[in-house]
């Protein structure tokens, strides 16, 4: 199918990646299709999960995908194997910026969104067709909400209806060149977002300031806000092994451990990086040791992530070289996208979502050790694109221990 060209009314000013672009999504996804016999896609977005409106959301990344458009509450993309794909919404005031966003037709929906899909599947002649339903992840085993597939067997009542999440994260996990530069923009967010860390934190400023002076670095220039997870502990009395996804009012100390995880976006699309960060200088011992084990760590990770290799590779790099008694306390490696993706390890190094690793996936990769006693951890991570010859670091923010 042609991409809708940008219309000359309203507001156009909005990325989107090249018809060829899209024409290479959808054919790769219709090839999946053919493979399971599949006559037609419908796949649910939802805004569950951090970021922006036009940043991150992590629910809305298969029907974005093939879309552009991340609705702010819930939305179908209606995928055929032979025809054009279509949009529904279920507000017509959101169907209007919908409109100067998405690559594919939009019609308007009540709220009852699942009757105008079903509808439209029934002017197709597939409602006695084989229809893949595609929900938020398969990873964490979130499909379509029940109430939303129940529906869908009321008004499909002969229609085979079979859950195909995995496809589309299977095609999204190998990343194009155009998403490989959208990409390396949000890199260059999370970099600024982090020397804005280093810049702003100091004795006194509240968690809650932090992130709004770190905010206010990448979202001025044009980046989006997907996560900011701040948090401090005293070094010398440590209550905080991982970083808070939550704001607070604490106040930094002198003498504080700074634990930093960020992800700023461009259009769906995050960096990623972990990072911690003495505030007047002092690392205990605990945390040194912590930052030497992390470091360790995240290097036999890495060099396990080659193409043609399993993920278990990677996970028994990590279960070999990690000391007796300590606790991991972030997932070991995630594929990194508009969503959760395959590959994906567990943070005590359980393969969650398996399989080989391919050229051109983009892994965010992590390590959060905690001490026996459960007091002292921090995390270290950052974001590889895998090439020919291996795992390549995207940020160019050093792996250090900062001290400011």
């Amino acid at each position: 199918m042609a991409v809708e060209p940008l219309r000359v009314e309203g507001q156009v000013d909005f990325p989107r990646f090249s018809e060829g672009e899209y024409a290479r999504r959808y054919a790769t996804v219709r090839a999946a299709m053919a493979a399971r016999e599949l006559d037609a896609l419908v796949i649910w977005g939802e805004s569950s999960g951090w970021g922006e409106l036009s940043g991150a959301r992590i629910g809305m990344a298969n029907a974005r995908y093939l879309s552009n458009f991340a609705d702010q509450l819930r939305e179908y993309v209606l995928f055929p194997r032979d025809g054009d794909p279509m949009l529904f919404t279920f507000s017509r005031s959101h169907s209007t910026c919908a409109r100067d966003i998405s690559v594919i037709p939009i019609e308007y929906s009540s709220a009852d969104i699942a009757l105008s899909v079903s509808t439209r599947i029934r002017e197709l002649g597939l409602e006695k067709g084989r229809i893949g339903l595609v929900g938020a992840t398969s990873i964490f085993g979130q499909s379509l909400p029940a109430d939303q597939h129940e529906r869908f067997r009321a008004e499909l009542p002969n229609a085979s209806l079979i859950i195909a999440t995995d496809i589309l994260e299977a095609v999204r996990a190998r990343k194009g060149d155009e998403e490989r530069d959208w990409i390396g923009r949000a890199v260059d967010f999370t970099d600024i977002a982090f020397a804005a860390v280093l810049k702003s934190v100091a004795p006194g400023m509240r968690e809650h300031e932090l992130h709004a002076a770190v905010a206010r670095a990448y979202l001025t220039p044009g980046g989006h806000m997907n996560y900011q997870a701040l948090g401090a502990t005293a070094a010398t009395a440590p209550d905080l092994f991982s970083p808070s996804y939550h704001k607070s009012r604490r106040a930094f100390r002198a003498g504080d451990v700074l634990l930093a995880e960020i992800s700023a976006g461009y259009w769906g699309y995050g960096g990623f990086l972990a990072r911690p960060v003495a505030v007047g200088g002092v690392v205990s011992d605990g945390h040194a040791e912590c930052f030497e084990i992390a470091l360790g760590s995240l290097s036999k990770i890495t060099e396990a992530l080659r193409p043609g290799a399993d993920i278990g590779a990677a996970a028994t790099a990590f279960t070999d070289n990690f000391p007796a008694g300590w606790t991991n306390a972030v997932p070991l490696v995630r594929g990194w996208g508009l969503g959760a993706e395959p590959p994906h390890v567990a943070s005590d190094g359980t393969v969650v979502a398996g399989g080989r690793i391919e050229e051109n996936m983009v892994l965010a990769v992590a390590v959060n050790p905690v001490s026996p006693d459960r007091r002292a951890g921090l995390r270290l991570g950052d974001l590889y694109r895998i090439a020919g010859d291996g795992a390549i670091r995207l940020q160019t923010t050093p792996l250090e221990f900062f001290h400011v």
